[in-house]
This record gives structure tokens, sequence and C-alpha cells, in this order.
């Protein structure tokens, strides 16, 4: 199916959207109180989603700029490229990203750990509180200038910074 820009909100019931685009770059908005949301081979300028209380899983989506929200629930993305961002924020449950590829990648949540496998980005941001982060990142570690933190664990990222390093 193809449209320009596509809303969908419920309060109370999952939201299942497969195969959809946009004719020329539009925006998806896929907004649920207490229903998980699943998008699977969605191609758009934008991609919004936003849930309570309920996971979000996406795959195959192809954008400009993806970004999930939820609080107590699951965050999965798999084989997902947006040129600009891709955003998967959480609290109270895990986020997980399978071979993501943008230009900035961010993953958080509290409560939850961080999984991710074959990420590519430029700026890549992983982020929890009370769990853990693990992964791969795509690439030669010497193209990575790296940051590792924290306040009440251990950590192997090495903090390393070069100039000729671009991402």
């Amino acid at each position: 199916a193809g449209a320009e820009d596509f809303y969908c909100k419920t309060s109370n019931a999952h939201i299942r959207l497969t195969k959809l685009q946009a004719l020329s770059g539009g925006k998806l908005e896929a907004i649920t109180s207490n229903g998980k949301i699943q998008g699977d081979g969605l191609k758009f300028g934008q991609v919004f989603c936003k849930t309570c209380n309920a996971g979000i899983s996406c795959s195959q989506v192809s954008c400009d700029s993806l970004e999930a929200q939820t609080s107590n629930g699951r965050i999965d993305a798999r084989d997902c490229a947006a040129s600009c961002l891709i955003s998967l924020v959480s609290s109270n449950n895990s986020v997980a990203g399978e071979k993501l590829q943008s230009e900035t990648i961010t993953l958080s949540t509290s409560n939850g750990g961080v999984s991710v496998r074959d990420l590519s980005g430029s700026h890549i941001a992983l982020r929890t509180s009370n769990a853990s982060i693990t992964g791969t990142v795509r690439g030669d570690m010497r193209e990575y200038a790296t940051e590792g933190k924290t306040s009440n664990g251990s950590c192997n990222i090495p903090n390393l910074r070069y100039p000729d390093q671009q991402k």
C-alpha cells in the first residue's frame, strides 16, 4: 500500500504495520497506550512509534529517521536502515538492535540491558542503568573514538580518541 503520511492511534490494542511505504518520503506515526507495535517492511521518510506498557518490534525498515519509545516494554529492531537517525528508547525493559545502519544510532534504557549486533554508524551511543551493554559494531576498532564508563560495575571499553578517527 502507498500513502503520503500514515497515522494510526489506539488505546488498548496491538498495531501491526506490514509492507507500507510513502509515495514520496512521508511520515508514519503509530501510537498506542497498552498495545504492542510491530512494523515490518516499512519505507517512509520518518517513522515514529510510541507506546506504554508494551513492546515495539521493527524489521526491514528503510527511512530517514526511525524513532521508537516505550516504557515497561522491550524494543527490538532488526535489519533497519535510516540515513540520519535510529533512536530506540525504553524504560524498565531491554533494547536490542541487530544489523542497524544510520549516521546516528542511539539505544537507551533504564532497568534493562542493551544488546546489539552488527551496528554501522558514525555516531553510536548505547546507554543503560542497572544492566549490561553487550554486542558488536561493524568496522575496524581503529575507526572509532570510544568512551566507556560505569558507576557500579565493570567496563571493558577503552577510552580512545585520536584526531584521524571519523566515527
